[in-house]
């Protein structure tokens, strides 16, 4: 069964990812991932397109962390880069999780909104994941025109 987020907790959620500080960490951890993955010949890097397609078909929050662990687990150069990005994203989507705890000591939903939060966790994580992965592959998409543009001048 599928589950709606109310329009109070989406207004909630898109205020949260619209704080400058947070969302100029997650354009920062974009950029990151650039210097890290770089760009396949121009385009974007799988990893970085295997990363938003995960956050956008993910069912569950945890199956977006469990990605970034499964890269690092892998005996290839991509793990390699994965071994000195990850503590980043992991950290920002602990702080995600956490944000939406309303047991926690670090939630930031409102009290009046905290049972639907509750009930509505899943969702609410996952939307708040979609809003984070829009910021990274932005930072990224940013810091990979900024280079092109820096080689074409050059």
């Amino acid at each position: 069964m599928t589950k709606i987020l109310t329009a109070e907790l989406i207004d909630w959620a898109n205020d949260y990812l619209e704080n400058d500080q947070r969302h100029a960490q997650f354009e920062a951890l974009g950029a990151s991932c650039f210097g890290v993955f770089g760009a396949e010949q121009g385009k974007v890097s799988t990893q970085v397109r295997n990363l938003q397609s995960i956050v956008n078909t993910a069912v569950r929050f945890a199956d977006i962390e469990f990605f970034i662990k499964n890269q690092l687990g892998r005996d290839n150069d991509a793990a390699k880069k994965w071994a000195r990005l990850a503590p980043h994203p992991l950290e920002q989507l602990k702080q995600l999780a956490d944000e939406t705890n309303p047991a926690g000591q670090c939630c930031s939903v409102p009290g009046s909104l905290q049972a639907s939060a509750k009930e509505l966790v899943v969702p609410l994580r996952l939307y708040l994941a979609q809003g984070w992965v829009r910021g990274v592959v932005g930072g990224y998409m940013f810091a990979k025109a900024q280079r092109e543009n820096l080689i074409q001048q050059g």
